[in-house]
């Protein structure tokens, strides 16, 4: 167990290694510091929310009292390519400016691993005194240089119970881990809740109807700290990602080791940043003091197709979702009905 977390850790870990810098962004001023950070980690709040709301089921048909099963599956949240840079809109910004009106453009963390003399410049001067201060952009992952798309992973492990009136109830976790690398340490935790209820059973003009049909709800939530420096262990950045999702599910078994599924619904992501502790920065005299605190959230409808594999208790399935982010997701189990 202990080491299937740690490879939930290195799978998050190129994401978690960006918000190692997230001070650099408070050199313009903290309000100013939260837009630039909204703007350049949006598509992975996107893509971890999105990822969380998937592969809560592959089938609609609920477990008989205390069936059960154990699926461990990845979800892979694909980001489009209009998400790899964002715009530098002047009036969005209050201190900070670019150094070349020019190269409005700046990455985010999944654009290009940009050269040094290619990353943008912001230049930084509060009440437009003539003192400034400039810093560069950070630049993105550069992951579709290395493995030819830009994507969000979202491994989990998930238990399903079979309870009374044809209901499940789920619960997906990664117990709290500790992962270090150098001076710096990750904590890294994840829990989530759903409920797969038949609506056949109250509408009577599907008692006989031969296809399952329920309703699933759930949500998730990762917990991050990222502690850049354990010598200075009061400065943490804690990034909290939900996701959460409804659906309508549909199912059916062919030849009893084939079982087709779909559904619709509609999805969540919630996200919350906060740099916490004591920063000094050039543009001030003064340390800053927590200086961020943000919340980031959208919705999207969804809709997915997969079928499943079931091979006595063992099961393997596939879907893909199409949503603000579209998803693969895959998964390898045993059921137990």
């Amino acid at each position: 167990m202990k080491k299937l977390i740690l490879f939930f850790a290195l799978v998050y870990a190129p994401f978690l290694s960006q918000s190692q810098s997230l001070d650099v962004f408070i050199e313009g001023g903290v309000d100013d510091a939260e837009e630039l950070l909204k703007n350049y980690f949006e598509p992975a709040f996107l893509g971890f929310g999105y990822g969380l709301t998937n592969n809560w089921a592959n089938t609609a048909k609920p477990h008989q009292p205390l069936g059960f099963d154990i699926t461990l599956s990845l979800s892979v949240a694909y980001v489009p390519e209009k998400a790899t840079f964002f715009t530098f809109k002047p009036n969005d910004y209050s201190n900070v400016t670019l150094a070349d009106p020019n190269k409005d453009q700046l990455p985010t963390i999944f654009g290009p691993n940009l050269d040094a003399d290619d990353i943008p410049e912001i230049i930084f001067n509060e009440g437009k005194q003539e003192s400034e201060v400039k810093f560069t952009s950070p630049t993105g992952l550069g992951m579709e240089e290395v493995i030819g798309f830009n994507a969000v992973p979202a491994p989990m492990i998930q238990a399903g119970l079979g309870l009374i009136k044809e209901t499940d109830l789920k619960i997906r976790t990664i117990p709290t881990y500790t992962y270090k690398n150098g001076d710096t340490e990750v904590k890294l935790g994840m829990l989530g809740f759903g409920i797969l209820h038949d609506m056949k059973q109250h509408v009577p003009a599907f008692a006989f109807a031969p296809f399952e049909l329920s309703i699933l709800a759930g949500f998730s939530r990762i917990s991050v700290e990222t502690t850049p420096d354990i010598n200075t262990p009061d400065n943490v950045t804690r990034l909290s990602v939900k996701g959460a999702t409804i659906q309508v599910l549909g199912s059916k078994d062919f030849v009893k080791i084939i079982t087709l599924y779909g559904g619709v619904g509609l999805n969540g992501a919630f996200t919350r940043v906060r740099l916490d502790g004591s920063y000094k920065i050039e543009s001030s005299l003064q340390p800053l003091v927590n200086p961020i605190d943000f919340k980031f959230s959208n919705f999207s409808p969804r809709a997915t197709v997969g079928a499943k594999l079931n091979l006595a208790i063992i099961t393997i399935n596939a879907d893909y979702t199409v949503q603000k982010y579209n998803t693969l997701s895959m998964g390898l189990g045993v059921s137990v009905r």
